[in-house]
């Protein structure tokens, strides 16, 4: 396409996005996400109020002392971290996967990097020497450890259904032990004191006088990586299908053990570049001072959840919890309050976070809205009002039964009752009675609250659908989804018009690839057919020697005897479960009865428990019958198999006629081959003695003469025509000028099999030449299809301009409306219950007033 073609596109996919719901939907995960922080830091700037200090001044100062000289390589160095850490979290995510090992994945690639480095360069003065060879071999440590890590968990998920939670913790601490074991043990060699390691050496990443460039290079990268990894390939698409449910992915086909595992080693991999980064900038060393894991990976589960595993919003929120880990003990420190106030913020953050999902159900403009629609509508407020009065009702007479009149009616009569009854039996069935009744009416009411609660919901759903596409709202709105839908239908044309062009190239293609490759296809088929067939017959063959061995009626009386074994096993199995739950029965039944004494009872269950016994032994003894009779006509069918292979040993002749048979047909089948291969190599051969390079050069050079007059014919880029109907006039005659010259271009060169003296590389000439012809076509296509449909958009929007001047038109007429608030067309009038009728009227009226006039235009537009 040409470049204004491409703007049109563009422009017209841009428009349809900002109206679709995936905007919407990732609009609102975003709004959710900024809530959940800002709530966050509103409640820390609570705390932070209460502690006398100014919260707006304390933030201001973090945010400045973050991006400040002394801390702002810092505060990009842990952005970086944060960042493919929290990528690595939500790699897992996506596959359904909480990988909450990454400190543990972390901290192994450290610590074997730190021990491998210190064994190379034992002392400070070799430290300071080392090379960008061994930067790398340390990148390599981190990378493989972490991913070795992660490969274990997902493994033990899918083969044992170890929830990976478990094991990852579990492996955390086995990794956190063994490495302090080890540097507790032998850490003289790698160790400055018993606690600490050895500090790499400063800069190792610098880039001329930058200690941020390669840090952030490296997160940009991962970002882009993990971002085309889940939305742009099919294994992206897999993986989420996996974490949205393994039993539907399953169901597709995709192979969930390769994913769980692919995916855990892929958030492995980020783990071990969050530790490299780690190890070259913040944390050159590792302490063992005290029990506790590195909390970056615990830190970046955080970041994940608050960006809603989206990559993009994992940077930003990343350079958030950069600034507060950079700056907020500094900040802390200046205003006298608590170091461990940025831990605070993070706390309150997660929290909200955590919760996200009601600022994410949170729609305050629909909600104003809707308050607006019912309030300024005598029949919506009528009818809620209505419906609030009995919700209060019945939720009043859930918890007051007696302030019903017909409870309390009924509750007189019962009292009354109650004093009549003369024995203590009468009056426990009245109590009775009524304490059912009492409870039934409770239920029944809550019952009714619940219907009326969800009843005053579909109505306000109902009354917001019905309000936005009622008056010079509905106008607008169905205005904006007529231009919608002939940008949608332009579109579609082009993409037609793409598709058609796609598939012609393809077969221009795929007619150049048979001519030029024709030996060499006729060759492979041959040998494929070839091996096919001889592989029929070693199967035959096979086949047939299993027939007179008695290898298929012996596997198949085997599979027939293990068969019934293992349903008379199941049927004893059943019948010992039959006879327990019988026991059980007899011996509950033996203890309520209360016609027996206790030594009857005693000697009841006595008697049950022998007969279970018994029972029980004699299934036994069946099982062992069926057991050996199993085993027995086992080895009679194996003793009668091998009797056939002696006999076979002994007289071999059916296997010979068999082999022999075999022979010759093999035999047969390579004459075959030869003979064929034999006719491909005579036919390319008389096909090499008809080219004739000369006439294919001018049967060529007529073709190019016709397609060099059509494309100076083609004036319609040069020069356009001012006029809309010149224009689709010029461009129809163009395109059939370019198809009739394509179809006889195409005639001209021989077809789909192009002429008997073309040589291949004149073959690709004609397929250059046809295919730049097609592209050309395809233009002319384009352009029609973006003239018809911006002559569909300035109709579209004449008839929308026509119908809103003749609504407004209307509204003059009828001095008795106006457009109140959001553009809504009522009637000017008190809103009391008095004027539901005449209200409803009016909007009904005006409804109809507005499809008549849509529908005059259109059907106008239509003819």
């Amino acid at each position: 396409m040409l470049l204004h073609q491409r703007l049109w596109v563009l422009n017209k996919k841009s428009r349809e996005f900002m109206q679709s719901s995936e905007l919407k939907k990732n609009a609102n995960i975003v709004k959710g996400s900024i809530l959940s922080i800002l709530c966050g830091f509103i409640i820390a700037g609570i705390v932070i109020a209460c502690l006398n200090v100014n919260p707006f001044a304390y933030f201001g100062k973090m945010f400045e002392l973050a991006f400040n000289p002394l801390w702002k390589t810092q505060t990009f160095q842990w952005t970086a971290i944060y960042v493919v850490a929290g990528l690595s979290v939500g790699v897992g995510f996506a596959a359904g996967l909480f990988n909450i090992g990454v400190a543990g994945q972390m901290l192994s690639g450290a610590a074997l990097s730190t021990i491998v480095v210190n064994l190379m360069y034992p002392t400070d003065a070799d430290l300071a020497k080392i090379s960008g060879a061994v930067v790398f071999l340390v990148f390599i440590i981190c990378v493989v450890m972490a991913t070795l890590m992660a490969v274990i968990s997902g493994w033990l998920k899918t083969q044992f259904n170890i929830h990976e939670v478990v094991s990852t913790i579990m492996l955390n601490w086995i990794v956190w032990y063994a490495i302090k074991f080890v540097f507790l043990k032998w850490g003289t060699q790698f160790a400055r004191s018993g606690v600490s390691t050895n500090p790499f050496p400063g800069g190792l990443l610098d880039w001329g006088s930058s200690q941020i460039a390669v840090p952030l290079i490296v997160a940009a990268v991962c970002v882009v990586f993990v971002w085309a990894l889940l939305r742009k390939t099919v294994f992206g698409f897999k993986v989420k299908a996996v974490g949205y449910s393994q039993t539907v992915a399953k169901y597709a086909g995709v192979n969930v053990t390769h994913k769980v595992i692919a995916t855990m080693a892929i958030s492995g991999f980020l783990a071990g570049v969050a530790s490299f980064l780690n190890l070259m900038t913040i944390s050159p060393n590792i302490f063992f001072g005290i029990d506790n894991l590195p909390t970056v990976g615990y830190d970046a589960i955080a970041v994940t959840l608050v960006a809603f595993n989206n990559a993009w919003g994992i940077v930003i929120v990343g350079l958030l919890w950069a600034i507060a880990q950079s700056a907020g003990t500094a900040t802390a420190a200046l205003y006298t309050l608590p170091s461990q106030m940025s831990l605070l913020i993070f706390g309150f953050i997660v929290y909200f976070a955590a919760i996200s999902i009601v600022f994410i159900r949170w729609h305050p403009i629909r909600q104003i809205r809707l308050w607006w629609f019912i309030h300024h509508s005598p029949t919506h407020k009528a009818h809620i009002d209505k419906l609030h009065n009995d919700l209060l009702n019945y939720r009043w007479w859930k918890r007051d039964p007696k302030s019903n009149m017909v409870f309390a009616a009924n509750y007189r009569k019962y009292q009354a009752d109650l004093k009549k009854a003369s024995t203590e039996k009468e009056k426990a069935d009245l109590t009775k009675t009524w304490d059912e009744y009492r409870s039934d009416f409770k239920e029944q009411n809550a019952l009714k609250a619940g219907r009326i609660e969800n009843e005053i919901k579909n109505y306000k759903v109902q009354v917001y659908d019905q309000e936005m596409e009622a008056g010079k709202r509905g106008l607008k709105l169905r205005a904006r989804n007529r231009l919608r839908l002939v940008d949608q239908n332009g579109l579609e044309l082009v993409a037609n018009s793409k598709l058609s062009y796609v598939k012609a190239k393809n077969n221009y293609q795929k007619y150049n690839t048979r001519f030029t490759h024709h030996y060499q296809t006729e060759i492979r088929e041959e040998k494929i057919a070839y091996r096919k067939d001889r592989k029929a017959l070693q199967v035959w063959r096979e086949g047939e020697v299993g027939k007179v061995k008695g290898n298929f009626d012996f596997a198949n009386n085997k599979i027939t005897l293990k068969g019934e074994y293992q349903k008379r096993k199941n049927t004893i199995h059943e019948d010992k479960k039959n006879a327990r739950s019988e026991e059980r029965l007899a011996l509950h039944l033996i203890r309520f009865d209360e016609t027996l004494t206790p030594a009857a009872k005693k000697l009841q269950n006595e008697k049950t428990k022998a007969n279970y016994q018994k029972e029980v032994q004699e299934l036994h003894k069946a099982r062992e019958l069926a057991k050996q009779t199993y085993h027995d006509d086992l080895k009679k069918l194996k003793l009668k198999h091998q009797e056939t292979l002696q006999a076979l040993q002994t007289n071999p002749a059916p296997l010979k006629e068999i082999e022999a048979s075999y022979k010759l047909k093999l035999k047969s089948l390579e004459q075959q081959h030869k003979k064929n291969m034999m006719v491909i190599y005579s036919r390319n051969e008389e096909r090499c003695n008809k080219i004739d390079v000369k006439l294919a050069k001018q049967n060529l050079q007529e073709g190019q003469k016709i397609a060099n007059e059509c494309l100076k014919k083609l004036t319609y880029f040069k020069n356009k025509p001012k006029s809309t109907e010149a224009k689709i006039n010029k461009l129809n005659e163009e395109i059939r000028l370019i198809n009739e010259t394509i179809a006889q271009v195409n005639k001209h060169f021989g077809g789909v099999r192009f002429k008997e003296f073309d040589d291949n590389h004149i073959v690709n000439q004609k397929t250059r030449l046809l295919k730049k012809l097609l592209h050309k076509s395809y233009e002319l296509n384009v352009e029609k299809d973006i003239v018809m449909n911006n002559v569909f958009d300035a109709k579209t929007k004449k008839m929308n301009h026509a119908i809103d001047h003749d609504f407004q038109k209307y509204l003059h007429k009828n001095p008795n409306l106006e457009e109140r608030g959001w553009a809504k067309v009522r009637v000017r009038m008190k809103y009391d219950p008095a004027t539901v009728k005449n209200d409803q009227i009016v909007t009904r009226e005006v409804n109809e007033m507005i499809q008549q006039l849509e529908n005059k235009y259109t059907t106008q537009e239509g003819k």
